[in-house]
């Protein structure tokens, strides 16, 4: 939980500079700088209550980054593209590969909760979904799906970043005899990425090597120099089963035909709300870089086309009564 003190002056010190805020449910977008880029402003408050509950917010790499994210609206095809719980060795493989000694030195385990994950996210999501796990999902299944077209890409995988000086960040997926299942930020940039939104649902994916958060040296940067309109990323590690109860939620969300920055904060607030998910750490780090439009159409809600068809069947009725009534004795 973070100190109440030090929550109260950022929001002063961040918010209270920017001036009045827009209008209440109206998106708030930020390019944050430095050590900002560790910072979900979601939990900052305004008039005495957290920014999520105010408006749906999402991060840019910078302000200008948004005219470039503007696009024309894109063929429905595969609706879901998802990727997760890659083997973490190829048989044989041992501990002395670049992957090996990442996969030791990080005390990286297989994430069975990734397939339930897809398979969940998939159904909620509704359309066509192709999924790729375990020995399926590797480099070059990765690099022909993309090209293909999704409206959402979603990698449930490990994602390493070593923050050192002269070090980078890699998506972990199956090696192969020609791949090394390290996927960095350079070789995404290269992808013909033609999603409406990318969602990385591993450990601190919206980090890039080194403090300063260089946006294109990260890998959400990345993906966004790639084509993709948007991308949903961690601040800081997230286990493997909390993640797949979060993004049930959020495709939730999504599925109903909200834009990926409503689901988004339509979720924080159903979890902020829950008393077993309302600590900033359970819910705050998964955040939006971009501006992405809604992946599905909206569902108009099954109450409305009730009432809406209770509402014509009493003025039906109404209106045979006015008639026989106003009729010939």
């Amino acid at each position: 939980e973070p100190p109440a003190q030090a929550l109260a002056a950022l929001s002063r010190i961040l918010l209270g500079a920017a001036g009045p805020l827009p209008r209440r449910g109206a998106p708030l977008r930020i390019a944050p700088d430095g050590a900002l880029h560790h910072l979900p402003f979601e939990i900052l408050t305004s008039s005495g209550e957290p920014l999520v509950e105010r408006a749906p917010v999402s991060y840019l790499p910078s302000a200008s980054a948004l005219a470039g994210l503007k696009r024309d609206g894109r063929e429905e095809g595969v609706r879901l593209l998802g990727f997760g719980d890659p083997l973490l060795r190829r048989p044989g493989e041992g501990a002395t590969t670049p992957r090996g000694l990442l996969v030791e030195r990080f005390g990286l385990t297989p994430l069975p909760a990734a397939s339930r994950e897809l398979a969940a996210v998939g159904r909620l999501l509704g359309g066509k979904a192709a999924v790729f796990t375990r020995d399926r999902a590797t480099e070059a299944a990765f690099r022909e799906a993309v090209g293909r077209g999704a409206r959402v890409v979603h990698l449930s995988t490990h994602t390493v970043i070593d923050e050192r000086p002269g070090r980078g960040a890699a998506i972990l997926l199956t090696p192969t005899a020609t791949d090394d299942g390290l996927l960095s930020p350079e070789e995404i940039a290269r992808l013909d990425d033609r999603s409406d939104l990318t969602v990385l649902a591993a450990c601190r994916t919206a980090l890039g090597p080194g403090e300063d958060g260089q946006a294109l040296a990260s890998l959400t940067g990345s993906f966004l120099a790639a084509g993709s309109r948007g991308v949903v990323a961690t601040l800081w590690d997230v286990n493997d089963v909390t993640t797949a109860a979060f993004m049930e939620q959020f495709y939730w969300d999504l599925g109903k035909g909200l834009t990926p920055a409503e689901a988004l904060r339509a979720t924080k607030r159903r979890l902020r709300a829950d008393p077993r998910w309302n600590r900033p750490a359970l819910w705050a780090g998964y955040v939006l870089i971009g501006n992405p439009p809604a992946v599905a159409e909206r569902r108009t809600p099954w109450i409305w086309i009730l009432g809406i068809t209770a509402l014509a069947v009493a003025v039906l009725l109404i209106g045979s009564r006015w008639f026989r009534s106003a009729g010939p004795a």
